[in-house]
């Protein structure tokens, strides 16, 4: 009577086969993982690019907000009440009819 022999580990073709169909998943999941990596690099950049854009605005807005308290301290101090979009003056105490 023979004895079935006893399979202990895999034969070289076993493993270079299975070395080859890991290979070729990879190089099809490759080209996926370099998109993945482009669009978060590219997220990152639009949001970087929009707190540069909200931080220029804030400061646009300090700007405009200390020259007009500025403004508004020199009209006061000549009694204006407003300057009119064509530059006219109008003075507090005048009165229009």
């Amino acid at each position: 009577m023979i004895k079935p022999k006893s399979r202990y580990a895999f034969s070289l073709i076993e493993i270079l086969v299975v070395l080859a169909m890991l290979s070729i998943l990879m190089m099809l999941i490759a080209p996926a993982g370099v998109k993945v990596v482009e669009r978060v690099n590219n997220y990152i950049a639009k949001k970087n690019d929009q707190k540069m854009v909200d931080k220029l605005q804030f400061q646009a807005f300090l700007e405009v907000a200390e020259r007009n308290a500025s403004a508004h301290t020199i009209l006061q101090k000549f009694d204006i009440e407003r300057i009119t979009s064509k530059g006219l003056i109008v003075k507090k105490d005048s009165t229009f009819e």
